[in-house]
């Protein structure tokens, strides 16, 4: 079985990828390019447990995948007064402090 960190000729991927290091503008150059140079590693690299490459698994893979939900945002902001000798309203036995 073949190292999954080898390119299909021996060469390891960090080499492949960093020499010769890359310049970038910023982050988000870095991150594009990154991202598209594992995409295209991915058809070279064999996948370790099933028949085919990384990419040949993904795509199978993919099309039974449930789309993702919207995300979720459960904060909600409430203003409370709060003095150094009491709990704040109604929150003295979430922190331990009963009749307080």
């Amino acid at each position: 079985m073949q190292d999954s960190r080898r390119h299909a000729e021996g060469v390891p991927l960090a080499r492949r990828l960093w020499q010769p290091m890359p310049d970038f503008p910023d982050l988000a150059a870095l991150n594009d390019w990154l991202e598209q140079q594992c995409v295209a590693l991915w058809s070279e690299i064999p996948h370790a447990a099933l028949p085919g490459s990384v990419a040949d698994v993904w795509g199978a893979e993919r099309a039974a995948l449930m789309p993702l939900p919207p995300a979720f945002d459960g904060f909600v902001e409430h203003t409370k007064r709060v003095s150094p000798t009491r709990c704040p309203a109604g929150d003295c036995k979430a922190i331990g402090r009963e009749g307080a």
